[in-house]
């Protein structure tokens, strides 16, 4: 059962009015099931004398971005009194209420007999000392911080985190991409991860997208154990909207992930412009051959006609049987390529329902949409986005390969 709530004062009305009536806490007898609780408000001052948490109670998301920091350390701090043992903890707080108050509230709040049994954190901003407690959380498998600060190098002798599997770093909390790096090198050594996400800040890093970008990804193959790591994702927060071509980010960039043989899922959404072939493409998915997930600029495009031909995307389909999940950027306009093995296995793909194909260069619609529906058998819709300048004069071709496509499936549903 999930209680959602963006008023937590008449909330409160409510169950002080029950407790008149059954003179006890009235969340038991209200909600004496609840496992998770959603609660978003602009209230300024709360008061919580009436509010209990049935002991039931194992996810808790609390959205403070539109709510003044007195109420939102009020609620806080009554995490203290509560006789619940959370399990799943989201806690939303605007950039511009870090104040050492409110993160002191926190911390506090995260040290509760509440939530000793974390297994699962989203916070919204953090500073050293919370990442330095959670570190030592025995119970804490998967975290999402947005970063305020950089990370000192002295922290607590550099260990914690011993069965942390997921891991999400946002930069944009006021720390840029040193906080980053900085956490990285403080604990990469000590990571077994499954999973990590890294979301840069659009507006401090519009210049410098891709040192960025290989200074993430070189921390990640240098410290980061290979034998565990099955998810990558590197993104951005915003778009190219000024149309400036970017230093591109090229093979020599993603090489050092090809360490990590396990990879199932890789996300680069960043906006550097980029610049792959065949032959890259082969050497990617050689390296990866469990591959489920390949996406590479699937908003900001490629921003320069790609290298990758319908021949490289062949390759890549032999080499990633497992493929689910694809966006790149191809030279659509070169139509030769062999639609099959040299024992005469033909190529194809029957897990992709939507391909991604961002500014791809398009001139023979009907061609293409006969293409892709031979390497992609249960292809419906092609998606396409970018911001170069001959990507308007790409959208209505684009837009008649989807048509294809449906009309191609209709005919095939009818003759079934």
């Amino acid at each position: 059962m999930e209680l959602r709530c963006e008023n937590l004062k008449s909330l409160s009305h409510f169950m002080a009015t029950l407790s008149m009536k059954y003179r006890s806490r009235p969340s038991h007898h209200l909600f004496p099931n609840l496992q998770s609780f959603v609660w978003e408000s602009q209230e300024t001052q709360v008061s919580l004398a009436h509010l209990f948490l049935p002991p039931s109670l194992r996810c808790l998301e609390l959205d403070f971005d539109y709510m003044m920091q007195p109420g939102a350390r009020t609620i806080l701090l009554f995490l203290e009194c509560q006789n619940i043992q959370l399990t799943q903890l989201c806690i939303r707080i605007s950039p511009s209420d870090g104040s050492p108050r409110m993160l002191a509230a926190v911390l506090q709040a995260l040290k509760s007999r509440s939530c000793q049994q974390l297994g699962i954190l989203d916070c919204g901003l953090v500073d050293e000392s919370i990442l330095s407690y959670l570190a030592q959380l025995p119970t804490l498998k998967d975290l999402s911080v947005e970063l305020r600060a950089s990370i000192s190098n002295t922290i607590a002798s550099n260990k914690g985190f011993a069965n942390l599997q997921a891991l999400s770093l946002d930069a944009g909390g006021g720390g840029g991409i040193g906080a980053v790096i900085s956490f990285l090198e403080v604990w990469s050594a000590q990571l077994s991860l499954y999973s990590i996400a890294i979301t840069f800040s659009a507006a401090r890093e519009s210049q410098i997208w891709l040192p960025s970008v290989q200074q993430v990804i070189s921390r990640i193959s240098n410290g980061l154990c290979r034998s565990s790591l099955t998810r990558i994702e590197i993104r951005n927060g915003g778009f190219n909207l000024t149309g400036r071509v970017h230093a591109p980010l090229d093979i020599t960039t993603l090489r050092p992930l090809l360490s990590f043989s396990k990879l199932e899922h890789l996300r680069l959404n960043v906006i550097c412009s980029v610049d792959l072939n065949d032959d890259n493409l082969t050497e990617l998915a050689n390296a990866w051959p469990r591959l489920k997930t390949l996406v590479l600029n699937e908003y900001n495009g490629w921003q320069r006609t790609s290298g990758i031909s319908f021949t490289g995307l062949a390759t890549l389909l032999r080499a990633c049987p497992l493929l689910e999940e694809l966006a790149l950027s191809i030279d659509a306009t070169q139509l030769t390529f062999a639609s099959t093995t040299r024992s005469g296995e033909e190529i194809r793909n029957d897990k992709i329902t939507t391909i991604g194909l961002g500014d791809s260069t398009i001139d023979n619609p009907a061609a293409v949409a006969s293409i892709l529906r031979g390497l992609f058998r249960a292809l419906t819709a092609v998606t396409h986005f970018g911001f170069c300048a001959s990507y308007d004069d790409m959208v209505p071709l684009w837009d008649e390969v989807n048509s294809l496509l449906v009309r191609t499936r209709k005919q095939e549903l009818e003759h079934a």
